[in-house]
């Protein structure tokens, strides 16, 4: 009789070996040369989603697996993970993989078919420049900090999406400093990488529609961002909560308190604010845009101008006798659309 030892280590190996045959990779763990990410063929998104990330969850908490097999990418645009992030045959956990953090000029590989100006119009912004180099922003701050754990806390506004890990020394480990990509606020510095795009029915279209899904954030109530202490935050286009029922009727008698109230703004925050310095303890360098929105009249939840055009202006505003229940949520399409 083999011993339990020896059928233990049995079942581990044929394990493994179906994990390889499924996909997750190839059997050695290249370095992330960049002849061995050009020699890559596709492994297909279910040796990613099932293989090996099945668990896996981004920055904020996602599961990334699940967003990804529910958004309108994969289910109406069946766009692949490889299509992102390029050929995986070789990417084995650490192994070379093309784009691990895919930035703007990806996504407008495909964002630019019937609007050829988007490509050149996102990159000439500030946003999407991306000709910056990491010395000239990085390194423009005096700090009292590593530089890997300064490029860290920039990067919560100028690279969202990187992860950073640091040896016991707070050495930076990851990623390594000469494969930093250069800061540049992307696509998913906004929208959600993993579940972009999601669909309704309301009663003011006979066709389903389309809105973005925002990414999340750690914020706190000054809309800084603060991942030790802050709030999980998403910015909000559609509520389903509220008025709008599942099979897209409304039911104004459901609009409670601010259950419907979009809070697209808190996004920007995370950014246009002034907040601190994760490892430092600076203030950040920023404007303060965010206080200067919510002192301004369409900022500020108690002004007529918010309440009147919400979904239940009295919660707001007990003066108020004005109500837009009755066509609420206002579709402002172009009707030629």
């Amino acid at each position: 009789m083999p011993s339990k030892f020896r059928i233990l280590t049995l079942i581990f190996i044929s394990a493994f070996a179906a994990l390889l045959a499924a996909g997750c990779g190839s059997g050695s763990r290249e370095p992330g040369a960049q002849e061995s990410v050009a020699a890559a063929t596709e492994a297909g998104s279910q040796s990613c989603t099932i293989a090996c990330h099945a668990s896996s969850e981004d920055k904020t908490g996602n599961s990334i697996a699940a967003v990804w097999e529910a958004t309108t990418h994969t289910t109406d645009q069946d766009v692949q993970c490889e299509s992102c992030h390029g050929a995986a045959s070789m990417h084995w956990g650490l192994g070379p993989i093309s784009y691990p953090a895919p930035q703007a000029d990806r996504c407008l590989t495909c964002h630019n078919g019937s609007r050829a100006e988007d490509k050149s119009d996102f990159l000439d912004t500030t946003h999407g420049n991306p000709d910056l180099a990491p010395d000239r922003t990085f390194s423009q701050i005096a700090t009292s900090v590593s530089t890997g754990k300064h490029i860290e806390e920039c990067s919560l506004c100028h690279n969202p999406n990187q992860r950073f890990d640091f040896d016991s020394s707070g050495n930076m480990v990851k990623p390594a400093s000469d494969s930093l990509q250069n800061p540049q606020v992307s696509c998913a510095s906004c929208h959600d990488a993993h579940q972009p795009q999601a669909k309704t029915t309301i009663p003011q279209r006979t066709e389903d529609v389309y809105y973005p899904v925002f990414r999340k954030f750690y914020v706190n109530s000054s809309g800084e961002q603060d991942p030790s202490n802050g709030t999980n935050q998403a910015a909000i286009i559609f509520q389903s909560n509220g008025a709008v029922e599942s099979d897209g009727t409304l039911d104004p008698s459901n609009v409670v308190g601010n259950n419907n109230e979009l809070n697209v703004e808190r996004l920007c925050a995370a950014c246009h604010t002034k907040g601190t310095y994760i490892n430092s303890g600076g203030a950040t360098h920023q404007d303060d845009i965010y206080t200067q929105w919510t002192q301004s009249g369409h900022g500020d939840r108690t002004a007529a101008p918010f309440a009147n055009f919400s979904a239940n202006p009295t919660y707001y505003d007990a003066t108020l006798s004005t109500s837009h229940q009755s066509s609420y949520p206002i579709d402002m399409a172009i009707s030629s659309f």
